[in-house]
């Protein structure tokens, strides 16, 4: 599907209300607490769905609950940008009872990553900006302050974001292929959308920077979703790659190096490949608007993002 004009979210002005909603797995109290003293201290308003806590299984609720609670969010005109509470899974299950029309007539930011790149696919079918950035539940060690800093300069400049600085103590880009290349940056957990194709919500690639990032998955498992891709013509269709962190995935003896595995499945395409780069499970993770456009110089190590992300 091609999408001939995107709608962006407003920026946000110091005191927005932040929705936080659990689309995916079920929810720890305590990091999802740390989470939200530190999204305050940063100066926002934050509205709690009622459901953030709830369980059914491994889900953090019914289907039908969680897919309700994230369209109260989209509706609700107090609400001025929506941040999920957590990944983990079950996004992609609430994909055809999610109604994206509200925020044609009144946009604003969706914020996540991980299982979030399900809804990012179905905000991008809509042509809607959305933003691959930091979750609410924080970790062990609280939430990264590089991580909201990236968060609120992503929401509240007004003009593209330009050259994207990495975040101090983010490990050195690899180059896996030098090169230059321009388009709309999309994309995300690679896991999340190999399952999208044959779906309504798959993704279009066709001349993007295509980001993939995962986390505890083997080499093997890596490969089998690079070639899953491959064989559907997307990895061909991209115009280059953004390699995030790959947190976890090492195999046993014997096994490659994750990003070797990348190397050999993207290199031979002779597109620019920029990999290790901050986004995703890591450590600290940059905000990345999804939908806008963007410049590589895998070479240089060097990303832009030349296109304002907000209206």
């Amino acid at each position: 599907m091609v999408v001939a004009q995107w709608t962006k979210p407003p920026a946000l002005a110091p005191g927005a209300v932040l929705g936080v909603v659990a689309p995916s797995g079920a929810v720890r109290a305590d990091l999802l607490a740390a989470g939200l003293a530190a999204f305050r201290d940063a100066g926002f308003e934050v509205a709690l769905s009622p459901h953030c806590l709830s369980r059914h299984h491994f889900l953090a609720g019914p289907d039908a609950e969680r897919a309700s609670a994230l369209n109260a969010m989209l509706r609700d005109p107090g609400i001025h940008a929506v941040v999920l509470a957590r990944g983990g899974y079950g996004a992609m299950r609430i994909l055809p009872l999610c109604d994206w029309s509200p925020l044609h007539l009144h946009p604003k930011a969706v914020v996540g990553f991980s299982d979030a790149t399900a809804l990012h696919a179905g905000l991008a079918a809509s042509g809607l900006v959305s933003f691959h950035g930091p979750m609410v539940e924080a970790g062990p060690a609280g939430m990264p302050s590089e991580d909201l800093a990236g968060l609120l300069r992503a929401l509240r400049h007004p003009g593209p974001l330009g050259a994207l600085t990495l975040p101090a103590g983010a490990a050195d880009p690899v180059v896996l292929h030098p090169g230059c290349a321009a388009g709309r940056l999309v994309g995300g957990n690679l896991t999340l959308l190999a399952a999208t194709l044959g779906t309504p919500w798959e993704l279009d690639t066709a001349g993007c920077l295509l980001l993939l990032e995962d986390v505890g998955e083997s080499p093997y498992r890596l490969d089998r979703y690079l070639t899953q891709l491959w064989l559907a013509g997307k990895l061909q269709a991209a115009a280059g790659f953004l390699i995030g962190e790959l947190v976890g995935c090492e195999g046993p003896a014997g096994s490659p190096p994750p990003l070797q595995v990348f190397a050999e499945r993207l290199a031979p395409l002779g597109k620019p490949c920029l990999a290790n780069l901050p986004f995703g499970h890591g450590r600290v993770r940059l905000t990345l608007p999804l939908g806008v456009r963007g410049e590589l110089n895998a070479g240089a190590r060097e990303i832009r993002v030349t296109e304002t992300a907000l209206a």
